[in-house]
């Protein structure tokens, strides 16, 4: 790893420390003390390891040579940086454990290096074990995965995670790669829907790094689609189009028409992000086109989703009618859960064109599906987005305990991402009912939530408190 400051408080608070509570010793190449060349010596060591570290914060043409040497060797390579800027673009689809150089981000990496080198090095002895266990006994893994999915689709993601770890963990000591993959790509999916991105990225990239050594080109593609998403909601939009052309050839290549649509449909998505609106109808209706060409249901998520484009260009008319035959179409093929999300978006349509007793009714009828179908998190949205509707009809009351509601269940659940936003919300309503005191304290635990997932939302959140503290300055 770089020597010199910074990087000597990483090496000495976060890379040596967490090599030892992995319960291994270390070989640096600032311990080794032999006549040879300093390459041969890092090369013995290599030959030697158990796992390799490498810091590509600074990286040089010898750092890659010498993972490269790792990878001939097949030793499990960790690789840290302290940002992806001067990371290859060949090296982005491996998982890259990101760290802050602040005290917190030193503890996040020790932390996150340790249950890494704990889970790619496994002993032989513990792999042959789990192979020989009987059917009963991976009919237990299974089914725990299979929860996961459950707790995840039924608005419980904190749950959902815990069951997803448990599956990696029997996984790696099982030896069972392709069902390690599996589970750390549902695992990335539901951090990346709590807004902890980081968390997410990390898992997704060991995901992908598995699926080098098994043949399943949809999984593949399924993580770096996921890869594509957690990247693009971190701001990183170039990178994200990266993953997604990467998609589209893997696409093409399974030849399959609904996947290639999917991909299309995202690249869409962060064209959109991008602000580039064209591009971004041009994709979704040529995901459209190729889905109609199947007559795949599909069609009404990506009609949803262009609704959307429309809608942020002020095309409100022709959001509605794209909502409309979205919601019909999956009512036509009992899709209960599309049909709640394109009805709370026609809601959204619909307070924006002033017909705010439409707007409640969709957001109602969304809300009892959500309901019906035990999917809390989603149910929270909608309380939000109801809570929102009656504060802009004036009833601050019902907004406010709409919005509690709202907050109870992302706190339940583990939605820190929604929870932050909610309590942000609940900030700037009760400044409008004069209650300073409990603006300020929902709006500093917001704060606090965006600050430790690195969302955007912290700059209008400290916007907020800043013009408070003018306000009061002014009053006094």
């Amino acid at each position: 790893m770089p020597n010199g400051p910074p990087f000597d408080r990483v090496f000495d608070l976060a890379v040596e420390p967490a090599i030892a509570d992995a319960g291994f010793d270390l070989a640096s190449p600032n311990n080794i003390r032999i006549s040879d060349s300093i390459d041969f010596a890092i090369t013995a060591e290599i030959e030697r390891a158990s796992i390799v570290v490498a810091d590509v914060s600074r990286a040089s043409p010898s750092v890659f040579y010498e993972m490269g040497i790792a990878q001939g060797q097949r030793k499990p390579l960790v690789i840290i940086a302290a940002n992806l800027e001067s990371v290859p673009r060949d090296l982005l689809h491996q998982r890259i454990i990101t760290y802050g150089l602040d005290d917190r981000g030193l503890r996040e990496l020790r932390r996150n290096l340790t249950d890494t080198i704990r889970r790619s090095v496994v002993a032989p002895a513990r792999t042959i074990a789990f192979r020989s266990e009987s059917p009963a006994q991976r009919d237990t893994v299974l089914k725990t995965l299979e929860k996961a999915y459950s707790d995840y689709h039924a608005g419980d993601p904190q749950q959902a995670a815990v069951h997803f770890k448990s599956v990696v963990e029997s996984a790696v000591r099982g030896g069972d790669t392709h069902l390690a993959a599996v589970a750390l790509n549902g695992l990335g999916y539901v951090y990346q829907s709590t807004g902890e991105l980081d968390a997410a990225l990390s898992a997704l990239q060991e995901a992908f790094e598995r699926t080098s050594s098994i043949e399943d080109p949809r999984l593949r593609l399924a993580i770096t689609t996921n890869l594509a998403n957690v990247v693009a909601n971190t701001g990183d939009l170039s990178r994200s189009r990266y993953f997604l052309e990467d998609g589209l050839q893997q696409a093409h290549a399974i030849g399959d028409d609904e996947l290639t649509a999917s991909v299309l449909a995202n690249f869409a998505h962060v064209l959109s992000m991008s602000n580039d609106f064209t591009g971004s109808e041009r994709a979704y209706q040529e995901a459209l086109a190729t889905l109609r060409a199947i007559n795949s249901p599909d069609m009404a998520k990506v009609e949803a989703n262009l609704a959307a484009v429309m809608l942020q260009q002020g095309r409100h008319s022709e959001a509605q009618r794209l909502l409309l035959d979205a919601a019909a179409q999956f009512q036509i093929h009992g899709d209960q859960a599309g049909r709640a999300s394109v009805l709370h978006n026609l809601g959204s349509v619909l307070q924006r064109m002033g017909d705010l007793g439409a707007a409640e009714r969709y957001l109602v009828e969304s809300l009892q599906i959500k309901e019906q179908l035990g999917d809390r998190g989603s149910a929270a949205l909608s309380l939000a987005n109801l809570a929102g509707l009656a504060g802009v009809k004036g009833d601050l009351e019902h907004a406010l305990e709409l919005f509690a509601r709202a907050a109870a269940i992302q706190e339940e659940i583990g939605d820190r991402l929604g929870l932050a936003q909610t309590l942000f919300n609940l900030g700037i309503l009760a400044q409008r009912t004069e209650n300073t005191e409990s603006s300020v304290a929902f709006l500093e635990r917001s704060l606090g939530l965006a600050e430790s997932l690195r969302s955007p939302l912290a700059d209008q959140i400290r916007s907020a408190l800043e013009e408070m503290r003018l306000e009061n300055l002014d009053g006094h």
